[in-house]
């Protein structure tokens, strides 16, 4: 059966993104958490119309997980269980949902997984002791070799103090699933970060080498310095007709103040 309705009417139900994840809940579908990055209007209509696997909550198969392993390796079981289904998210991107409604489809899809088995335990929670090999050059082994044994089983401090002055032997060491993909998200940013820089990079102004004109004195500059150069040193140490004429008059003037004070 269907029926005909206008926008007004789904507005009146659906007001925004948190109004459509509780209408979801409201019809029985089991989502990642609402604060999840793949939690969109798109993921929801996808997962309403089939697209997209999402379980019921009828569907789930609950098992217990004390110790929960990595993402990445959650993502993987899953992807190996199903390789063909469509979860809305890439095996790349584990990012995008919660930990815990992927342990729960774990769940529902391989309920006998080795994630819920009595003994699991993660291997991030191992302990895991790292063996370091360093190299004896020949004059060391010469020194070491042959001397009695200490007594001590587990190391002392003056022999692991040795032992670190000794150089290392080059292994290689293999990076985490979260340690790849941390490294790939980096890689992204800074890829992006020199995109953006060369779009915003100017093309550099071409100067030319050849050298800064001299500035040209004008005609009045050239008149007035062949004036003074063709004076003679004694013209230019004798001081002018009006300064001689000022000084004149401020000592006439000084001589008659001084005149009415003798008269007062």
């Amino acid at each position: 059966m269907s029926i005909e309705v206008d926008a007004t009417t789904l507005a009146g139900v659906i007001s925004n993104k948190r109004s459509m994840y509780e209408a979801m809940l409201r019809n029985d579908f089991y989502l990642p958490s609402r604060k999840s990055r793949i939690i969109t209007i798109d993921y929801m209509e996808r997962v309403r119309n089939g697209e997209v696997y999402c379980p019921t909550f009828g569907e789930l198969k609950l098992r217990p997980c004390p110790i929960k392993p990595l993402k990445q390796e959650i993502v993987d079981a899953v992807f190996k269980v199903k390789e063909d289904l469509d979860m809305g998210f890439e095996r790349n991107e584990p990012d995008r949902v919660n930990r815990d409604w992927l342990l729960y489809v774990l769940s529902t899809l391989e309920p006998t997984h080795e994630f819920f088995g009595k003994g699991f335990i993660p291997s991030k929670n191992k302990k895991i002791p790292i063996k370091h090999k360093a190299i004896m050059k020949q004059k060391d082994v010469n020194f070491f070799s042959g001397l009695p044994s200490s007594g001590v089983k587990k190391g002392s401090r003056a022999g692991n103090q040795i032992f670190k002055l000794l150089p290392r032997a080059t292994e290689d060491k293999l990076m985490k699933p979260n340690e790849i993909q941390r490294l790939k998200s980096r890689l992204k940013k800074a890829m992006r970060y020199i995109h953006k820089i060369n779009k915003q990079k100017k093309p550099m102004e071409v100067f030319n080498d050849s050298p800064i004109p001299e500035p040209t004195p004008t005609k009045g500059m050239n008149q007035q310095f062949d004036q003074t150069m063709s004076l003679s040193p004694k013209t230019l140490a004798k001081p002018s007709q009006e300064a001689v004429s000022d000084v004149d008059e401020s000592r006439n003037s000084q001589m008659s103040q001084d005149d009415d004070d003798e008269v007062i």
